[in-house]
Order: C-alpha cells, then sequence, then structure tokens
C-alpha cells in the first residue's frame, strides 16, 4: 500500500515537471498549452480520486452482490449542519462456493432507517458468535433499486444481511 502511494506521487511528480516544460520551455502554439492546461488539471481530478480509494477512505462504489459482513459505523443526518447521514460498512467480497475473492474493503453508503436498524441487528448477531452475510438488493428489472433518474447507482444502496448458513459436511 505505502509502495503504491508513493510510486503514485512520483509518477504524478514527473508528470508535473514534464507539463512545466512544455509550458515554459518549448515554443509550442498557445492553443496546445491550453489544451495541456485542461488535460492535467483533469489528470490532477482523476488522480485525486484515485488516491482516496488508494488511502483506504470509504469507496462510494455499488457493493458486491454476496459479501461477508464485519463491521459498521453510522452517522446519523444531523438537520441543523445539513449532513445527510451516512452508514460505512467493512465488508469482504463472496464468490459462490469459492469464498472470498478479495481483501475487506469499506463501502459508504447514504443513511436510511431501515438500513440503520438491519446493520444494528446483525452488529448485535455478530456479538453474539453469528457470523453475518449480505446480499444486495435488485429493482424490479434487475438493476440495483435507485428512486429518482438523476442519482448514481451508489447513492441508494439497498441489502439484506442475515446468518451465515452453516457449512455442508461431506457424507460418510
Amino acid at each position: 500500500m505505502t509502495l503504491h502511494l508513493v510510486l503514485l506521487s512520483g509518477l504524478y511528480a514527473a508528470l508535473c515537471l514534464l507539463f512545466l516544460y512544455l509550458l515554459i520551455g518549448t515554443r509550442l502554439p498557445w492553443l496546445v498549452r491550453a489544451g495541456l492546461v485542461v488535460v492535467f488539471t483533469g489528470a490532477y481530478f482523476g488522480s485525486w480520486l484515485l488516491w482516496q480509494d488508494l488511502a483506504g477512505w470509504p469507496a462510494r462504489a455499488v457493493l458486491p452482490d454476496r459479501f461477508l459482513f464485519h463491521a459498521a459505523t453510522i452517522t446519523e443526518p444531523d438537520e441543523e449542519k445539513a449532513e445527510p447521514g451516512s452508514i460505512y460498512l467493512w465488508l469482504t467480497e463472496l464468490h459462490d462456493e469459492d469464498g472470498p475473492i478479495a481483501k475487506p474493503r469499506a463501502y459508504r453508503v447514504p443513511y436510511l432507517k431501515s438500513l440503520h436498524s438491519q446493520v444494528q441487528e446483525a452488529e448485535a448477531r455478530m456479538r453474539n458468535g453469528l457470523p453475518q452475510i449480505g446480499e444486495r438488493k435488485f429493482g424490479p428489472e434487475g438493476q440495483i433499486s435507485v428512486a429518482g433518474t438523476m442519482k448514481r447507482k451508489e447513492d441508494e444502496q439497498q441489502f439484506e444481511l442475515g446468518n451465515l448458513p452453516s457449512p455442508a459436511l461431506p457424507e460418510k
């Protein structure tokens, strides 16, 4: 992880030096220089989004279809501060029979009262020694259920949490 951050920083510094050389040290037409400014500005914002994933911040991405639930932190909406609230989940994506296919990852989903109570119940079951598994809910057309047409897929995700089934033992 640290190596990735160092490499990304070094790459960005090298690109900035090349960019400065192209702007100052060459006699490029002003349209080309303006285009370079636009491209490098876009690259800056793109790298910022990559930094968020590399730095361990919660992803505002679509939840996996099936996942193992580890923990959650709930931030309720605050009307005085105009904060909408969030639910931060720590999950491991699961494959059908192969088990986990990735390392655990933090996800952020917007706060919904129904999800709040569901997550609290799952955490209580986990404290009693019952591992929790989750599945993403889909809408009627097989898509993620999203209210409204201008919202991102990540903005209103629904999921269900339940007990991890007991493993099937082989016959004797």
